[in-house]
């Protein structure tokens, strides 16, 4: 998609839902988005999902016996019916799931950013918009009051 940057990939485990059992996916993190898909031969890959980093949550799961160690959720909130998609990864290292909660958190940032840079041009450019217009009205007043 036009716009759209790669800021990291790395393999990670995915956590299923119903059992905890891990399987490997490749994570792609790009500024709007994150994908994640299975590893196949020669560099290809079959994709499975993606998570907008403007609709998610990262959420940070405490390291127990019994949930597993180096835990963090994706929790999507644009998602139908009013259910909230929780997908669940596991990193290898404490380090790893530290780096990408920062990257994914550090993109969300970077996107509120934009949007509130976005807003502020729009009212800008209404108010001048809306200033020349009312200049052109009082220009318009003035000159029918003159006739």
């Amino acid at each position: 998609q036009r716009g759209r940057k790669l800021i990291h990939f790395d393999k990670i485990f995915k956590v299923h839902q119903h059992n905890g059992s891990k399987e490997i996916r490749t994570i792609h993190l790009f500024n709007d988005v994150l994908i994640y898909s299975i590893p196949l031969a020669r560099g290809k890959f079959q994709f499975r999902k993606s998570i907008s980093l403007l609709t998610c949550k990262v959420l940070f799961i405490s390291d127990s016996d019994s949930e597993g160690y180096n835990l963090f959720d994706l929790i999507d909130t644009n998602v139908k019916d009013n259910r909230f998609s929780r997908t669940r990864f596991c990193a290898h290292r404490r380090e790893v799931k530290a780096m990408w909660m920062e990257l994914i958190r550090q993109q969300q940032y970077r996107i509120r950013e934009n949007i509130e840079a976005l807003r502020s041009q729009k009212i800008e450019q209404l108010s001048e918009e809306y200033n020349r217009d009312d200049a052109s009205f009082i220009d318009d007043e003035k000159n029918n009051n003159d006739i």
